[in-house]
């Protein structure tokens, strides 16, 4: 089997044949099915994230505008609406506090369970 030694799969990072179509980036069928696999995979990942972040969004939303500006409110309060705590885009800084961001609003969960609401 000949090979060209700067083509190597795209999956499993052996070399590719000459025998395989000069554009295919992956060694075997069995690579490029399992690599179509994984990345289907992890876009309904993202997509199932995305749809946690937006539903958190709307948590928020839904409390801020009841609430007066930095007002603390129970934890219990994001729980009974089932708030994803592990979905966030990042860390942020909003007057010397920790914040964790959503898309149009953020967070902070304090060790007492109360939780400050942010509109960004």
């Amino acid at each position: 089997m000949k090979t060209i030694e700067n083509r190597s799969c795209d999956y499993c990072g052996d070399a590719i044949s000459l025998d395989r179509n000069m554009n295919s980036r992956y060694c075997c069928n069995e690579c490029y099915y399992e690599n179509k696999k994984s990345r289907a995979s992890e876009k309904n990942r993202q997509k199932n994230q995305e749809r946690e972040l937006f539903s958190n969004d709307r948590i928020i939303d839904t409390l801020y505008k009841n609430i007066d500006k930095n007002q603390v409110i129970s934890a219990k309060e994001l729980i009974d609406r089932n708030f994803n705590w592990s979905i966030f885009t990042g860390l942020i800084e909003v007057e010397g506090i920790k914040v964790k961001k959503l898309q149009y609003y953020g967070y902070t969960l304090f060790t007492n369970q109360t939780v400050n609401l942010w509109k960004l």
